[in-house]
């Protein structure tokens, strides 16, 4: 056994020039340090639309908006990009999401093409293989790509796969990474899947005890700098070892679940915060609330990875994503849906007596 894992090792690469889209994000500023200690990078290239609060000595940054800029020129001389850029997460406004995402991600394979840039490395989420009840545990790369309709991230997720897959198909030389992210926690992580692994989801369904596994966006970034410097064609899955019952993750969290509460209950709460502009999460997310979606990282491992942080270590370092949120808007809107289900009652029945 031992032989054939090792087998699965790739040789090591040596590049020089990396291209960092999407640099001033989360998981662009804890790269950049990570990047600029492997041996032999000179150059590092950072395109955004603002300005990085972190920098390290080997950046050079662009202001740049992917799908308008002519950004082949930037990309003369690359050995690597890591493509970060896009929306993360739900979007009000799903054409923005769609531009910047899908667009963006179409924008820079053309230019790639057009400067000779071979090696693409894109972060993706595990949310793609979508929440369901006949899920396998745990998902592994062969598993299916089936978002839940309606859940946008996760399905502009699984479309700009495809668009790399199809660029990296349409030329033997090209090399594409695409690493699926369990829900990435840590400082200044603040996504709806962080929040909810520390014991702040946008809702608890009555009867839904789901696993909780995460990854830490320091583990993301050594996963990332990993695949710049050894050639990993394809999909591999990127977590902390194995995961945490619903009890145990309740357990390690931090902050106390809100209670749980009817299923039709939740879906209604969600829809009036998220069209009332109080929520961030829209009621299509409730799937990935109530069936498992953990994922292997056995893959990787093989590999060569390994990730630093267990699921109770990430999250206990994650501590609060974010001090300010408090749990007011839901129980206000639960109040709202329950206040307003027995106020409907009310008048039913005195309808009916009359």
């Amino acid at each position: 056994m031992e032989p054939e894992i090792a087998s699965l090792k790739p040789q090591p690469v040596s590049p020089t020039t990396v291209v960092i889209t999407g640099v001033s994000g989360l998981i662009g500023q804890r790269l950049l340090p990570s990047v600029e200690a492997v041996v032999g990078i000179e150059h590092i290239v950072g395109l955004d639309t603002r300005e990085p609060q972190r920098r390290v000595k080997a950046l050079e940054v662009h202001l740049v908006d992917l799908v308008t800029a002519d950004i082949a020129a930037l990309l003369k001389g690359a050995d690597v990009v890591v493509h970060l850029g896009g929306i993360v997460g739900p979007a009000s406004d799903a054409e923005l999401a769609r531009r910047v995402n899908i667009d963006g991600t179409r924008a820079l394979l053309t230019a790639m093409n057009e400067a000779g840039v071979h090696k693409i490395v894109r972060p993706s989420s595990a949310a793609v293989y979508g929440a369901w009840l006949n899920n396998a545990l745990p998902l592994t790369e062969d598993a299916q790509i089936r978002p839940n309709g309606g859940y946008q991230p996760a399905l502009l997720d699984a479309e700009c796969e495809r668009c790399i897959a199809d660029w990296a198909a349409s030329d033997s030389a090209n090399i594409a990474t695409i690493l699926r992210l369990a829900p990435v926690v840590g400082s200044g992580a603040r996504s709806v899947f962080a929040r909810a692994a520390v014991g702040r989801p946008p809702a608890v369904v009555r009867g839904s005890k789901i696993p909780t596994q995460v990854v830490h966006v320091d583990d993301v970034a050594s996963a990332i700098t990993y695949a710049i410097e050894h050639d990993l064609r394809g999909v591999y899955n990127v977590a902390a070892d194995g995961w945490l019952d619903h009890d145990d993750a309740a357990a390690v969290a931090p902050h106390r679940l809100p209670p749980a509460v009817p299923q039709d209950v939740a879906h209604t709460a969600l829809n009036a915060m998220w069209s009332s502009g109080i929520g961030d999460a829209p009621p299509e997310v409730m799937p990935y609330l109530m069936h498992a979606w953990v994922i292997s990282n056995e893959k990787l491992k093989a590999a060569g990875w390994a990730p630093k942080h267990t699921n109770e270590e990430a999250i206990l370092l994650a501590g609060d994503p974010d001090a300010r949120r408090r749990p007011l808007p839901w129980i206000a809107a639960v109040g709202a849906v329950l206040g307003g289900a027995g106020g409907a009652t009310w008048w039913l029945t005195r309808r009916r007596q009359r």
